[in-house]
């Protein structure tokens, strides 16, 4: 969750109000993770997985229609190796 929350840019109760949500409409399961037992882990679930994949068209239209349509190829390669250097891999 700690690790979640960092990703995500949000507050440590942000992310477990966020959490909160997904998992009452059965989207994710939290699960104690194995290697500290003192925290949890944050699953999809196969109806989480549904609605990513449902989402995911949409998602994708709306990135290129207000982002990467309007980059010539030179610099969605210049973008992407960039992005490469400042995102966790």
């Amino acid at each position: 969750m700690h690790r979640l929350a960092e990703s995500l840019l949000i507050s440590r109760s942000a992310t477990t109000r966020f959490v909160d949500r997904l998992e009452g409409r059965g989207l994710i399961r939290r699960e104690v993770c194995p290697e500290d037992r003192r925290g949890m882990n944050v699953v999809l679930t196969a109806k989480g997985l549904d609605a990513l994949r449902e989402a995911t068209p949409g998602h994708l239209d709306g990135v290129a229609r207000l982002f990467t349509n309007h980059l010539s190829k030179a610099e969605a390669v210049q973008i992407t190796e960039i992005l490469g250097r400042v995102t966790p891999q």
